[in-house]
């Protein structure tokens, strides 16, 4: 039950946090269009279209319409370069420039993957003490730890980070001595240390189906 108000919790922060975060998309969006429409007045005034300067060669038409295209994307870089302090929206601490909410942007898919990634090694740290039944054991705890560090910079699953830390530790380790207690009688004095590794990823599956419900 702790684990599953815990994940709640951090899912709720993290929602609230996107919501604020997506809503400089919307307002770097519509300035951004604003610009591109102003960008494309600027070349239709300036230029023909590809299908009146070459009206019957369709090749010449392509090879004309990429220039407009790039005239375009060089027109709209320097309005959206001109227009970066101009203020799009207001935030909780006052104006908002382009500048800054495109910087939130850039930023939201790193926050978001950072966001889930602490959210999942709270989960699974919650998630193994408890199925430890709280150990003190040093070697355990240093796993965990470890582990948490480790998952910073990688992509690789969290049990499979915390079973190599153990192995790291203590290469003899007998994980069932550490999850027997609380295992309900799925894991006894005879399990090995990769029937242990099973049990730890099925009671985390269990969890996180519980979970979404």
């Amino acid at each position: 039950m702790q684990l599953k108000g815990l994940v709640r919790f951090f899912t709720i922060l993290l929602i609230v946090f996107s919501l604020y975060n997506l809503s400089f998309t919307w307002f770097v969006n519509r300035h951004e269009k604003k610009m591109e429409a102003k960008a494309t007045r600027y070349v239709n005034s300036k230029f023909p279209k590809a299908t009146e300067k070459f009206p019957n060669n369709k090749d010449s038409q392509a090879v004309y319409q990429d220039f407009l295209d790039k005239e375009k994307e060089v027109r709209l870089r320097e309005l959206l370069d001109s227009t970066k302090d101009v203020t799009v929206t207001y935030g909780i601490t006052g104006p908002v420039s382009y500048k800054k909410a495109k910087g939130e942007e850039l930023n939201l898919g790193l926050d978001l993957q950072g966001g889930m990634n602490v959210t999942m090694e709270v989960e699974m740290t919650g998630l193994l003490k408890s199925l430890a039944n709280n150990s003190n054991d040093p070697t355990f705890l240093a796993a965990i730890d470890n582990a948490n560090k480790a998952k910073a910079n990688s992509d690789a699953d969290f049990i499979n980070l915390f079973i190599a830390e153990m192995k790291k530790l203590d290469p003899n380790k007998q994980l069932n001595n550490i999850f027997s207690l609380a295992s309900a009688g799925k894991v006894d004095a005879k399990s090995t240390n990769a029937q242990v590794e099973s049990y730890l990823r099925t009671s985390a599956n269990i969890a996180f189906e519980n979970t979404d419900r």
